[in-house]
């Protein structure tokens, strides 16, 4: 990984928060959406004056698992209060004249006070989209994808049970609530040859230990 401190300011001792930025460029490489997307949220980052600083870099390296958790101890070493994450082929903010994922979600994330992560929905390859709900079936809980009907309409910022972390806005703190790895699938056996559940484990996990997770339906990315 690599790594661009922009500045470090702080203004009349006044506590700011301090803000990473990681994207996940396998082979260094990343979409150009996101490379406009990045120079953006970067430049109102350094110069809205609302933060301490920002930590820019990159991480290439698999699986996917690996590359986030390395992301968190870059983030631990800089010393920053937030983590962003973003994976390389992403469009973020695809949809014209809609509210940007980053000012709109560390608005809502920072009036909380709380340990929360927020994500940007997304839509997979089958046409589903990243966003679970829980569903009753035969007296147990499981964890299903929200119907596209269902998407298609939401508005707003919804706390929900897990979300993809594609672009994803997180608490450092987060990660004082969970136990390492913070990334990991889930496998079917004990050999470990077959997926049985992705990152989404992550907010799960936050979930079940009392953490606040969200999506942010006004911000999507492609």
């Amino acid at each position: 990984a690599r790594a661009v401190n922009y500045y470090r300011v702080m203004s009349n001792g006044q506590t700011k928060p301090r803000i990473a930025i990681c994207r996940l460029a396998y082979g260094r490489w990343h979409s150009a959406h996101l490379a406009d997307w990045h120079a953006r949220t970067c430049h109102f980052i350094a110069s809205c004056g609302h933060f301490a600083g920002l930590e820019d870099y990159w991480v290439d390296r698999m699986p996917v698992t690996a590359a986030r958790n390395y992301a968190v101890e870059i983030a631990k070493l800089r010393e920053c209060n937030y983590l962003v994450m973003i994976d390389a082929d992403m469009h973020p903010d695809y949809i014209p004249d809609a509210p940007p994922f980053f000012q709109q979600s560390m608005s809502f994330i920072m009036g909380l006070r709380e340990p929360s992560m927020i994500c940007a929905p997304c839509v997979r390859l089958d046409d589903s989209v990243c966003v679970y709900q829980e569903v009753e079936d035969d007296d147990e809980t499981h964890l299903m994808f929200v119907p596209s009907e269902i998407a298609a309409v939401a508005r707003g910022i919804q706390k929900v049970p897990a979300v993809s972390l594609a672009l994803s806005l997180i608490d450092m703190r987060c990660f004082d609530a969970v136990e390492k790895p913070y990334f990991r699938f889930g496998y079917t056996d004990e050999s470990c040859s077959e997926i049985a559940c992705g990152e989404e484990t992550f907010g799960a996990r936050l979930t079940e230990a009392g953490i606040p997770v969200f999506v942010n339906w006004d911000c999507w990315a492609a």
